[in-house]
């Protein structure tokens, strides 16, 4: 419920008087509504490329919603009424943008798995339950094979050659070092039975 209170309702219906500061308000009481609304628009028009309509559809929506924010549509709008809100669109647009882009990394990633084979997909989903792990890929397989990740020969084989590609990757520092790098290698030359 809302209400206006018209004054001076002499001179408003027929101007018979003028307007005085002593004119008593007339309340009338109102229904205001607000909510969320579904604006649908399409192409009605000549048959025309598809690009050539999606850009008229994007054309007409952007002026769609300037209009409601600097128009708004009804009654009362120099009140307020009928005016969309730019801060809270412009809210909304982000949250539903980060959505979107989140779901587009989600089908992205299992489209990634998919295409995989079973130990390529054990190999990368071991890898991201660890990524805040700053560590490189070939240290945390590594890491996963010592713990016993992979009990499997076949599985065990299959990472340490994924492994000795990493170490190998570049210049090659990792395979050809020593200390830690050179243990790592020894490793995985002996699930490979290399050594």
């Amino acid at each position: 419920m809302d209400v206006m209170t018209p004054h001076h309702q002499d001179w408003n219906d027929d101007g018979k008087a003028p307007p005085t500061d002593f004119d008593s308000p007339a309340p009338v009481p109102f229904l205001s509504v607000s909510g969320s609304f579904l604006f649908s628009l399409s192409w009605y028009g000549p048959d025309i490329e598809e690009e050539k309509k999606k850009k008229w559809l994007e054309l007409m929506v952007r002026c769609l919603r300037e209009a409601l924010f600097e128009w708004g549509v009804g009654g009362k709008t120099s009140s307020g009424y009928g005016r969309f809100n730019r801060e809270i669109w412009s809210k909304e647009k982000e949250k539903n943008d980060k959505e979107a882009e989140e779901k587009r990394i989600a089908a992205e990633k299992e489209a990634k798995l998919t295409s995989m084979s079973p130990i390529e997909r054990s190999i990368e989903e071991f890898l991201e339950s660890k990524k805040t792990d700053s560590a490189p890929k070939y240290t945390k397989l590594i890491y996963g094979l010592k713990d016993s990740r992979w009990t499997d020969d076949d599985e065990r084989k299959a990472v340490a050659r994924y492994v000795k590609l990493l170490m190998q990757e570049g210049d090659g520092k990792p395979w050809k070092g020593k200390g830690k790098d050179g243990d790592r290698k020894t490793f995985i030359q002996q699930i490979l039975g290399e050594i």
